[in-house]
C-alpha cells in the first residue's frame, strides 16, 4: 500500500466543501445590541445586561414591551437598512457580551457578504477573498428597509454567555487531552473561571470558597483571598506561555486568560480563540493524510489560496459546533 499523501485539492473536495455546506443555523433573525453586565447593588453580581432606551435609540430602534410588538421601524441613523443577524452572523463578528433581541422583517431585504476592497500585500489580498468566501458560506445578517424586535431573549444572562465560552474552551481543552500531556495550570484555569462565574452572576459562592477554603457568608475573606489567588494563576499561565515557544496552544491560552480575568468581558472573543485553535489542530491532523499547505501564506499562489480556505473552513467547522451549543443553551430550536 503506497503512503504518498493525497494532494491538497483532494482536501477541499473531500473535507473542505462538506464543511462549507454544511449549517446548523435555525436561520432565525436577531438584533445583537453589546454592552456590559449591569452591577446588581444588593449583592454586587451581574444577573444581566445594561439596556436602555437611550442605547435602543442610539442604535436606531424602539425596544419592545413584554408581549407586545411595536410597529414596523424604519432606520433612522445607520443608512438605509437595518442589520438582522443570525447567531452564526453574531458569533463570528462580535467580541462581547450583550442583548439579544428577536426581530423580523417585511418588504425589501438583501443578503449581503462583506467586502474587503483593500489589500496591503499579495498575503493580505489571498487571506481577504478568502475570509469573504468562507463569510458567504455561513448563514449572515439581513439587511432590511422595515424591520420590528419581537421580544428579548431574556435568558441570554452574563452566566449563560461564560457558561457558553467555558463550554467552548472545556470542550476544546478535552480534545487536547486525547493526544497530550497538558499543563496542570489549564485544568486549574477552567476551574477557577467556573466558580468565580457562579459567584459573580449570583448563582452560587460555596464552590468558590471551597476552592479557596474560606466561609463562605465571609464576603470580605471571599474577596480578599480571590483576587491574589485569581493573580497567581494568570502569573503562571503566562510564565508557562512563555516557556512553550512553539506557540501551539497560543489560541487557546489566550481564550484562558480572558475566562480567568475578573474585568474583561468578552466571551464571543473567547469562542473566536477557541474556532482558531481549532483550525490550528486541523492542520496538524490532516497534514498525516493529505499534502496540506501552510497556514500563512506565501504570495498569491493557488497553494496559498487552498490553504487559506482551510484555515478558514476549519474555522467555520467549530463555529457550527457554537452555535448549536448556544441555541440548545437558549431553547432556540
Amino acid at each position: 500500500m503506497s503512503n504518498q499523501k493525497k494532494t491538497y485539492k483532494k482536501i477541499i473536495d473531500e473535507i473542505i466543501i462538506p464543511i462549507e455546506k454544511f449549517q446548523s443555523d435555525t436561520r432565525q433573525l436577531f438584533v445583537f445590541i453589546e454592552s456590559y453586565p449591569e452591577l446588581d447593588p444588593n449583592d454586587l453580581s451581574y444577573k444581566k445586561f445594561e439596556i436602555s432606551d437611550a442605547l435602543m435609540i442610539n442604535k436606531g430602534w424602539t425596544k419592545p414591551q413584554k408581549e407586545i410588538s411595536p410597529e414596523w421601524q424604519t432606520p433612522k441613523y445607520y443608512g438605509s437598512y437595518f442589520n438582522l443577524e443570525t447567531l452564526s452572523h453574531i458569533l463570528w463578528f462580535h467580541g462581547g457580551g450583550g442583548n439579544l433581541f428577536q426581530a423580523e422583517y417585511t418588504g425589501n431585504a438583501s443578503n449581503t457578504v462583506h467586502q474587503y476592497p483593500f489589500a496591503n500585500s499579495l498575503e493580505e489580498r489571498v487571506t481577504l477573498d478568502s475570509k469573504e468566501h468562507i463569510e458567504s458560506c455561513i448563514n449572515r445578517e439581513v439587511k432590511a428597509t422595515q424591520a420590528r424586535l419581537i421580544r428579548l431573549v431574556d435568558n441570554l444572562t452574563p452566566f449563560l454567555l461564560w457558561t457558553f465560552a467555558l463550554d467552548c474552551i472545556e470542550r476544546y481543552y478535552e480534545v487536547l487531552l486525547l493526544d497530550n500531556k497538558l499543563p496542570q495550570i489549564y485544568s486549574r484555569c477552567i476551574e477557577y473561571a467556573r466558580v468565580k462565574t457562579l459567584r459573580s452572576c449570583g448563582i452560587d459562592s460555596i464552590p468558590l470558597a471551597k476552592l479557596l477554603s474560606v466561609d463562605p457568608n465571609d464576603k470580605k475573606s471571599l474577596t480578599n483571598e480571590s483576587v491574589p489567588f485569581q493573580i497567581n494563576l494568570i502569573e503562571t499561565l503566562q510564565a508557562t506561555i512563555k516557556e512553550d515557544y512553539s506557540l501551539k496552544y497560543r489560541y487557546f491560552e489566550e481564550a484562558l486568560l480572558l475566562a480567568i480575568d475578573g474585568i474583561i468581558f468578552y466571551p464571543l472573543t473567547i469562542a473566536a480563540n477557541i474556532r482558531h485553535q481549532h483550525a490550528m489542530s486541523c492542520f496538524k491532523k490532516f497534514r498525516e493524510e493529505y499534502q496540506l499547505p501552510g497556514i500563512v501564506p506565501i504570495g498569491d499562489t493557488e497553494e496559498s489560496r487552498y490553504g487559506q480556505r482551510a484555515w478558514f473552513a476549519f474555522q467555520k467547522q467549530e463555529l457550527d459546533w457554537q452555535v448549536n451549543h448556544l441555541q440548545n443553551l437558549l431553547n432556540l430550536k
